[in-house]
């Protein structure tokens, strides 16, 4: 029975390994210099192009969050440049400033209102999810310092996860068939 748990336990950190690339492959993944957006596979035509502009920033902006932020035009445009609209769900990556400290990132509503959106901080990126692209707020600290990722380790964090989980299991295993 204890082979059979530890057996089933590999199986499962398997599955999860696959269940992250198998995200990818239902996806459309769109990028330029400053960031990428992630959509459902199909949503926008492969021969968009993916646009990042950095705005001047308007003084309510800079009066309400500081002269540290960015103001940002986040879209898609046709083969002549065109915007195209967008509806449906996407990851967008930005790359940050590596020399300030993200404070909070915004949504500017089609109102004129701003919206604070939940983000994640990775290797001088901040990912955010998204239901419409559009303008955006990157509000950085007054302070001019390194961005502190979320996670110290590289990018390969859920191999890093999967091959301890796996070395852990194995030890067990023989630790439980030594005892026999």
């Amino acid at each position: 029975m204890r082979k059979f748990n530890v057996v089933f336990g590999l199986f499962v950190c398997f599955l999860s390994f696959l269940g992250a690339r198998c995200l990818y492959a239902v996806s459309d993944v769109f990028s330029n210099t400053l960031g990428s957006v992630m959509v459902e596979k199909g949503i926008v035509s492969d021969s968009s192009k993916f646009n990042v502009d950095y705005l001047e920033v308007p003084s309510d902006i800079k009066s309400q969050f500081g002269d540290n932020s960015r103001y940002l035009d986040i879209y898609f445009s046709d083969e002549e440049g065109n915007r195209t609209d967008f509806s449906g769900s996407a990851e967008v990556t930005l790359s940050l400033d590596k020399d300030k400290n993200l404070k909070a990132v915004y949504e500017v509503l089609d109102s004129g209102e701003f919206s604070l959106i939940s983000y994640d901080v990775k290797d001088y990126t901040v990912i955010f999810d998204s239901d419409s692209l559009g303008k955006y707020v990157i509000v950085y600290d007054k302070a001019s310092s390194q961005i502190v990722s979320d996670s110290d380790l590289d990018g390969n964090f859920l191999i890093y996860v999967v091959v301890g989980a796996v070395v852990v299991l194995v030890v067990v295993f023989v630790f439980v068939s030594k005892k026999k």
